[in-house]
């Protein structure tokens, strides 16, 4: 595996946050091998980003406040700027690492149906297209990552909630350096309520996925779990401050022909060395509306508690537009 010049060894690595047992060799390797996870050099370049960023930190506030309609579209675009300097090692310490930079958009489309045979469901599919450009330590990749599918059936006990069931396949047709190299499927409840001026928006889910199959090695790649939720109050009909949570944890991968263990992985977010990892971030922002059809949200994020993966320091603009 190549790593740039920038990540030799002996380069200083300088603790952010302490701990009563200091990091050792082994935590100092850890947090190199962040910037090279993967099987190829450009690979593993480009999944340093990507090993920060839990996958559903792209639901933003409303996202499951669904109508109950005939037909409707819907396009959304989301942009990405993350700027990884950071990781957490295999005991939770933060250290720093050579900063790499990702600037990434998300095409979404979705359309929205239902039935008069069944009152208060909703249904729609979806497909989301990232385009991606990762920089950094002298190096460089942009292309697409891997589209996701979407099917999700939704019910409004009422007017003001939502309950329904996501299913998420992601698929292995992005770009090779940019691609995964196996398909996952996500699903997860999603859920929305209005109380009054506030509200609230979640999505509680799990992934499996199949091996990946790159440079002759076999992967077994272990199961991941999240939670997402968001807490948005609507000052009037066109502004609303919001907070966002988002928590992943991914199991370790390893190798099926010789056993060893890898690091776990998922569509965007991965462990930064062999074994298991987890990520806890906190954001906020604000979401502002036209008319009801149409509304941009920005918002920051960063991670205030891991292991074992590089931290998630980023900031988030979404557009939608129904029609």
């Amino acid at each position: 595996m190549a790593i740039p010049s920038s990540t030799r060894t002996d380069s200083p690595i300088r603790r952010t946050r302490s701990r009563p047992r200091r990091a050792g060799a082994g935590t100092r390797a850890l947090m190199l091998t962040a910037v090279a996870t993967g099987g190829l050099a450009l690979l593993g370049f480009s999944q340093a980003v990507f090993a920060s960023n839990p996958t559903y930190a792209i639901v933003g506030p409303s996202e499951w406040n669904l109508p109950i309609v005939p037909s409707a579209n819907v396009i959304m675009q989301t942009g990405i700027g993350q700027v990884s300097g950071e990781v957490y090692d295999s005991r939770g310490n933060r250290g720093s690492i050579p900063s790499t930079h990702l600037i990434a958009g998300i095409t979404r489309f979705a359309h929205l149906f239902s039935f008069k045979a069944l009152p208060n469901t909703g249904f729609f599919w979806e497909v989301l297209v990232p385009e991606i450009s990762v920089y950094g330590q002298g190096n460089s990749v942009s292309g697409l990552g891997d589209p996701l599918l979407d099917f999700t059936v939704y019910w409004k006990p009422s007017a003001q909630s939502t309950l329904g069931f996501q299913s998420i396949v992601s698929t292995t047709f992005g770009s090779n350096e940019l691609s995964n190299h196996f398909w996952e499927y996500m699903p997860s409840l999603i859920g929305n309520v209005n109380i009054g001026k506030w509200e609230l928006d979640g999505t509680l889910g799990g992934g499996i996925a199949s091996d990946r199959h790159v440079a002759g090695t076999v992967t077994d790649i272990g199961n991941m779990y999240f939670g997402e939720g968001s807490v948005a109050y609507h000052v009037n009909d066109s502004i609303a401050p919001f907070v966002n949570f988002n928590y992943q944890r991914d199991q370790a991968s390893h190798d099926t022909t010789t056993g060893a263990t890898l690091p776990g992985a998922a569509p965007v977010f991965a462990c930064a060395g062999p074994g298991g990892c987890h990520e806890s971030v906190a954001g906020g922002g604000v979401k502002f509306n036209w008319g009801g059809k149409r509304w941009l949200s920005v918002w920051y994020a960063a991670g205030v508690d891991g292991e074992n993966t590089v931290r998630t320091n980023a900031l988030y603009l979404r557009f939608v537009n129904i029609f």
